[in-house]
């Protein structure tokens, strides 16, 4: 009855909490993970009354899938959502441009940064701009109908240089325009945490100078 009344982010919190109390008894303590972790107790603090979000169950079940819910709705492998992105990045669905006009910016969004997604490698690591702007914010960059995906390199904040869709559990897919290179990502997890995305995506862009 207890557990029954205890929401999922306590739950998680409680585990991150045990694990940090375990390595600092056995002298491991890691300051980058202790961050990474204080990072994950703020973002959980954001879920608190909308728990379900996280819950992989609702999202899965047959009225979760029939429902079509637009950014819940696709099912897809990894490699089938990069498909997906490289296809239409290069003008095999939609014409050239017509993708250029949807993905252009339209609005930054500042509000319920834990429920869009890791869209910006600077958003954890303190980047500034090329005019020397602080992004270190997790602003959300929209065009229409999709997120546009910020790295490092990016000339112009204004014009990320990829576009697709990060998921709250920390999944994303998206198609790189400069490189031209699409990149599918599906994490068996949804805890809201980004921090594995982030790791990933910033080894991809320093890989390929992006």
């Amino acid at each position: 009855h207890a557990l029954a009344k205890t929401c999922t982010g306590d739950i998680a919190a409680s585990k991150l909490l045990q694990r940090r109390r375990e390595s600092l008894a056995i002298g491991e303590a890691d300051d980058a993970e202790a961050k990474e972790q204080a990072a994950t107790l703020d973002r959980l603090k954001q879920f608190r009354g909308k728990e379900f979000l996280l819950d992989p169950r609702g999202w899965n079940s047959l009225d979760g899938v029939e429902a079509n819910t637009p950014a819940a709705g696709g099912r897809f492998s990894a490699a089938g959502l990069a498909h997906f992105y490289h296809e239409l990045g290069t003008g095999r669905i939609l014409d050239p441009e017509i993708v250029q006009d949807v993905t252009e910016l339209l609005v930054h969004d500042t509000g319920l940064s834990a429920l869009q997604g890791a869209t910006s490698t600077m958003a954890a690591h303190g980047t500034k701009g090329s005019r020397g702007e602080d992004d270190s914010d997790n602003r959300t960059c929209l065009g229409c109908g999709y997120q546009l995906i910020r790295f490092d390199k990016d000339v112009d904040m204004n014009h990320p240089s990829a576009f697709g869709h990060a998921g709250v559990g920390g999944s994303i897919g998206f198609h790189h325009k400069t490189t031209g290179m699409s990149v599918g990502l599906m994490l068996n997890k949804a805890d809201g945490g980004q921090e594995i995305t982030l790791r990933i995506m910033k080894e991809f862009a320093e890989h390929f100078g992006i």
